[in-house]
């Protein structure tokens, strides 16, 4: 329904001839939304209210996939020289991990690769010194990036 959420601001608004008409500010929203070029419906904006707050999520329009594809074309691209690259079945596992997850942690590497934490070590160590791979930000909150 529509209400005032703010009664004294909209008094102030109201007779400062700021606000048009009282209740129709989520409709122009929508309005607004439906008629730009990019606009589907899983983007529509999304409203939430309750009897303290109201939210409004309003998508990135501009957002395409696009990005993702070409983000995916880049990993792929790596991915496919360091499959050629006469690397081990280990090392390729341990990059391709740290290529989708570069924050991912030794010991989660070694659960995901089926390898010891010592041999994730050493292939890692390996990697470094070939320079392969490099640490970002430090051990504690840093991440892993595929040179």
């Amino acid at each position: 329904p529509s209400k005032r959420r703010n009664p004294v601001v909209a008094d102030i608004f109201s007779r400062l001839d700021y606000m048009e008409r009282r209740g129709s500010g989520f409709k122009k929203i929508m309005q607004a939304y439906e008629v730009e070029p990019n606009y589907t419906e899983d983007k529509k904006p999304v409203f939430y209210s309750n009897a303290t707050e109201f939210r409004v999520i309003l998508k990135n329009l501009n957002f395409k996939n696009e990005v993702l594809n070409e983000k995916n074309e880049v990993l792929n691209e790596v991915l496919n020289e360091v499959l050629n690259s006469g690397r081990t079945e280990m090392e390729i596992k341990v990059i391709k991990k740290i290529l989708y997850s570069p924050r991912i942690k030794q010991k989660e590497l070694a659960e995901d690769v089926g390898a010891s934490v010592s041999t994730v070590q050493r292939i890692i160590k390996k990697l470094v010194k070939e320079e392969k791979i490099v640490r970002m930000n430090g051990k504690r909150n840093g991440y892993w990036k595929v040179l």
